[in-house]
């Protein structure tokens, strides 16, 4: 029998495709805002956006009179007919938003019109719309959702912890952020400021803001019109670069996007700056007559479709080159041909004595819940790998003949000729003399704390494995605005502990990083450390290091693989050498 489903029903439906999770409802709420013509605009979270959503905005406001039409299905003041569908050039023009997010929560708007003497509150739960009230309010709208997915209690099981909620708010809004720098923006969870951005319109300052000023002074500007199309924002130089995409930002317009031709042009352009697996920064807009673009193709409006699809790939290489040119020759140089380094010696910290240590770790160690003793024994400890045969076979009496390219010490044994990665063998090294070292001493306190600025998504990601880092000696509190304070770090580290957590927090936002056991997160963390501290492809050595090299890695449990699984030597037999000169 077929039937019409009833409005609730039919709105809840419509709930499922445009309200996914607290990030939708946020960004669908600051598009509303942006089309409004806010200039500031404030959001307020509790509970990655479950309990709690606010957005407060000084745009235009809603007439009392249309309030109501607001909040039902396909209400919009933004298109009329189907051609407007050919033009967008609004955020959002549907008119699904409101009511999709009405039917799951309890909704409050409260609006007032720039000039109107007073404001108008309307109170809307489950889809079903309360009386229009009148009240005091400033200029713009204020709407208020609360207990999300309230009477849909299966959508909101499925929800990820907290954290994992408002790390994704927090990318959304900074992605805004991004595309609309005019706007003064600004993101609480759970009443603490994430960052605030300042409106004036500066690409570069709002990078700083959301990210960190280093990173902002290490961007190239992008200018670049076609007429038809014009480029513009910034992208990183070459060492910026990082091992994800999560510091990629793509924009139309004001609208932030997601574009996998976009994503394969960039890749095209750095193909001869970057490595394999390393990906810039940038945050770039395009400008294009709506005509040229589709953004009704995808139902929260993530993805569009270009219909000029090589032309704007075209461009969007072109325009990426045009800004890399700029790079000083020298930037080139130190980036394809690392420098020498010296012979490797151990970070130097200021330390507290072994009395001090004690009775101040106590107190840093209140930034962090660090687990119960009883709990944390349960947990798996760093697993040392039984050596294996091959190691218990390993060549004795191995002789260094020299270094090749300054990346392979070459060695002759009584089996073969041998070339050691000198980076990934170092790198096996460390991460077995870090694992023995975590077992004793974890942990150092720095006698004067450092202050690190890692950017807003880095530090959010920080605090999902802050239990983990305090185990392996990293204790460290929130600064705001992107940075932490780093009070102590494990005993033995050798690298900048700011390139270690930078790293890490990169590893958290990656999609490895979901469903990754303790155990995991441990050997991460001290991959990281020990990829850190190791000796660089590039760095020459003095045949003493090199012969040490040799020697300790075959003292390793498992010499023939560095802990991200590369090989660390080649060997070729006698035999092989003597069948390839037809001996």
């Amino acid at each position: 029998m077929i039937r019409i489903l009833p409005e609730e029903v039919v709105n809840r439906i419509a709930a499922g495709e445009v309200v996914e999770r607290p990030m939708s409802v946020v960004k669908e709420l600051v598009e509303n805002s942006l089309d409004a013509g806010a200039t500031r605009i404030v959001v307020e979270v509790a509970s990655g956006g479950k309990k709690l959503i606010k957005v407060v905005d000084n745009g235009c406001g809603i007439p009392p009179s249309e309030l109501p039409l607001a909040f039902a299905r396909h209400g919009t003041s933004k298109i009329s007919s189907a051609r407007d569908l050919e033009e967008i050039s609004t955020l959002g023009f549907r008119g699904e938003a409101l009511p999709s997010i009405a039917s799951v929560a309890k909704v409050t708007v409260t609006t007032r019109q720039q000039g109107a003497g007073e404001g108008t509150s309307l109170q809307i739960q489950g889809g079903s719309l309360g009386e229009l009230e009148v009240r005091g309010a400033p200029f713009g709208t204020t709407i208020i959702v609360e207990d999300l997915f309230y009477n849909t209690p299966a959508r909101r099981k499925f929800l990820k912890t907290d954290a994992t909620e408002s790390l994704r708010i927090t990318h959304t809004l900074m992605a805004i952020a991004l595309a609309n720098p005019h706007v003064s923006f600004t993101l609480i969870a759970d009443g603490r400021e994430t960052f605030s951005t300042t409106g004036t319109g500066s690409l570069k300052e709002a990078v700083a803001r959301l990210f960190n000023p280093r990173l902002a002074q290490n961007c190239l500007p992008v200018e670049w019109d076609e007429g038809w199309v014009k480029i513009t924002g910034l992208i990183g130089s070459p060492e910026t670069a990082r091992s994800t995409r999560q510091q990629q930002f793509w924009a139309l317009g004001s609208r932030p996007i997601d574009s996998a031709l976009l994503k394969s042009a960039l890749d095209r352009a750095y193909d001869t700056y970057l490595p394999r697996g390393q990906y810039p920064f940038c945050a770039l807009t395009l400008h294009l007559e709506p005509h040229l673009v589709d953004v009704n193709v995808h139902p929260a409006k993530r993805e569009v479709r270009f219909r000029e699809e090589q032309e704007i790939y075209r461009a969007v290489v072109h325009a990426l080159r045009d800004a890399l040119t700029k790079i000083a020759p020298k930037d080139l140089e130190v980036k394809e041909e690392p420098k020498p380094q010296p012979e490797y010696k151990p970070r130097e910290f200021s330390f507290l004595s072994v009395g001090e240590t004690q009775s101040v770790y106590k107190t840093a160690a209140r930034a962090v819940q660090v687990l119960p003793k009883e709990e944390e024994e349960e947990l798996p400890k760093p697993h040392v790998e039984e050596k294996p045969p091959e190691a218990a076979g390993w060549p004795e009496g191995l002789v260094v003949l020299g270094q090749a390219e300054n990346l392979y010490i070459i060695a002759a044994g009584s089996d073969g000729l041998y070339l050691v990665d000198q980076h990934a063998a170092h790198e096996r090294i460390r991460y077995e003399e870090l694992q023995r070292q975590e077992e004793k001493h974890p942990s150092q306190l720095l006698l004067v704390p450092q202050k690190i600025d890692l950017g807003v998504s880095q530090t959010k990601a920080l605090h999902q494995v802050q239990e983990e880092l305090a185990q392996m000696g990293f204790v460290w509190e929130d600064f705001g605005s992107g940075s932490v304070l780093l009070r102590a770090v494990p005993v033995g580290l050798q690298s900048d502990p700011e390139e270690v957590l930078s790293d890490f927090a990169d590893w958290v936002l990656s999609s490895e990083f979901k469903g990754a056991t303790p155990w995991r997160r441990r050997a991460k963390v001290l991959a990281t450390m020990a990829c850190h501290s190791a000796v660089r492809a590039g760095a020459k050595l003095s045949p003493q290091a090199m012969a040490e090299i040799v020697e300790k890695l075959g003292q390793c449990q498992v010499p023939r693989s560095c802990p991200h699984g590369r090989p660390t030597m080649l060997k070729l037999s006698w035999s092989e050498v003597n069948r390839h000169f037809q001996r």
